[in-house]
């Protein structure tokens, strides 16, 4: 979430993975040509980054053989809704 005055999000992320039968997987960022992290015949994986973004990013679980996308996860930078929210209610009453 970002603050007030902030326009990047920073954040660690990670990603993790598992499935029943061993797979060749590859991790990317969409958009992104080159992949952030690739497993070979594996039944899990993890991968941890630093991320910086002004918007949110779209992460994508790619099957080698066949450019299948196997799973996604988007990491989602929202504004502090403060700022833009509006009273319920008066500041004053009668009563």
């Amino acid at each position: 979430m970002l603050g007030e005055g902030e326009n990047v999000c920073r954040d660690r992320v990670r990603v993790n993975w598992r499935a029943d039968h061993n797979r060749s997987l590859c991790l990317y960022e969409q958009g992104e040509p080159d992949p952030l992290d690739c497993w070979q015949q594996s039944r899990s994986g993890s991968h941890t980054s630093m991320l910086e973004t002004e918007s949110d990013v779209q992460f994508q679980l790619i099957e080698l053989s066949g450019q299948q996308v196997v799973a996604s996860s988007a990491f989602e930078v929202i504004a502090d809704a403060k700022r833009y929210r509006r009273r319920r209610r008066n500041p004053w009453s009668f009563f």
